[in-house]
């Protein structure tokens, strides 16, 4: 599992791409076990320092988990969603976020 599209430089600060997928799968896991929700709004959101030092949420919250970090992605996903496409289109929300605010430091 991996993506390619995202260049060394943007993992040294933002999730792993692996966490991001196994979140995704996670979610969609509970997805397929409710009898009524077909779909969700996943939030992942990063301060673009670590890694390691990022946060998710269901659903707008302002003041939720991610209301803390600077760069933010969203992704509406559903029960039969290819994971790897919802990965790669918050790891490429979250990377544009950081070369827009950031790359002054790249």
């Amino acid at each position: 599992m991996g993506s390619n599209i995202f260049s060394e430089l943007f993992k040294r600060f933002l999730p792993a791409y692996e966490d991001v997928y196994n979140l995704v799968v996670e979610i969609q896991g509970l997805l397929k076990q409710h009898p009524v929700i077909s779909s969700a709004n996943i939030v992942i959101a990063t301060d673009g320092k670590s890694p390691d030092n990022w946060g998710h949420q269901i659903g707008e919250n302002p003041d939720g988990p991610c209301s803390q970090y600077r760069h933010w992605a969203t992704a509406r996903f559903t029960k039969d969603s290819d994971p790897v496409e919802v990965g790669e289109i918050l790891l490429e929300q979250l990377q544009d976020s950081f070369q827009r605010q950031e790359c002054r430091l790249c």
